[in-house]
């Protein structure tokens, strides 16, 4: 998969994300703060939470995408430094430095009106979309089960099929096998020889539905086989249905 080099893109990403990370990101940094004050007094075992801490944020950040699921590295190293810093906190707070009592404050705020800002919505679709900061693919997401079911009925347990796009849970929801190893159009941007390789697959398994979800052309070799082999037979939501003749 080709990594996002774009970097004014991948902080617009990281931005557009914020609502979510502020969830975690401002106890990470109070806990980095935390930590730092342990290593220099020589706790052999600060430098261990404080480079998971950095890893953490580092592995949600270096692919350049900015969505919730690619921030759940931020978690263990969240919940290790919270449950280990909490009784240092505590010793902290009652120092009664106005600074420290402010930061852990304003972590916490920032913390529940996130949360709220998800969680209160009424139904699991209004969360799961302010979950995803109402991006497309969230919409999409929500519509995959109906795209699934429109394919289990027209073709057969056992049967493999084919998406061209990237809504591949529609194999797991319709249960049925991916009839080529590149089961995701992603590839093809810094590999077009791969069609190649798929419509070999496809006429020697030869899908009883190939449904099309990409917003952009199918390659040519692809849309071939496509007008050669297969009807189209409707589209579902974001997805276009073809049928084997």
């Amino acid at each position: 998969m080709r990594l996002n080099s774009d970097s004014a893109g991948h902080w617009s990403l990281v931005l557009s994300q914020w609502k979510l990370l502020d969830s975690i990101v401002p106890f990470i940094l109070y806990h980095c703060g935390v930590w730092m004050r342990q290593w220099k007094k020589k706790d052999g075992s600060s430098w261990l939470i404080i480079f998971l801490l950095v890893a953490s944020e580092a592995a949600a950040q270096i692919m350049g995408k900015g969505s919730a699921h690619y921030c759940i590295q931020l978690l263990p190293g969240a919940a290790i430094a919270a449950v280990f810093g909490f009784p240092r906190l505590v010793s902290y707070w009652k120092t009664g430095r106005p600074a420290l009592k402010a930061s852990l404050l304003t972590a916490a705020v920032i913390t529940v009106i996130a949360l709220l800002f998800a969680y209160v919505r009424p139904t699991a679709q209004s969360r799961f979309l302010a979950q995803y900061t109402f991006r497309d693919y969230a919409k999409d997401a929500i519509d995959v089960p109906a795209i699934a079911r429109a394919v289990a009925a027209r073709s057969a347990p056992g049967d493999c099929v084919y998406e061209w796009g990237r809504s591949s849970e529609i194999y797991f929801l319709a249960r049925r096998q991916p009839c080529s190893r590149w089961f995701y159009d992603c590839p093809y941007e810094s590999r077009k020889s791969m069609i190649s390789e798929v419509v070999a697959d496809l006429r020697k398994r030869k899908p009883g539905v190939i449904i099309v979800t990409s917003e952009t052309p199918a390659p040519p070799k692809l849309a071939e086989l496509i007008g050669e082999d297969y009807s189209f037979v409707g589209q579902v939501n974001y997805a276009k249905l073809y049928e084997r003749h």
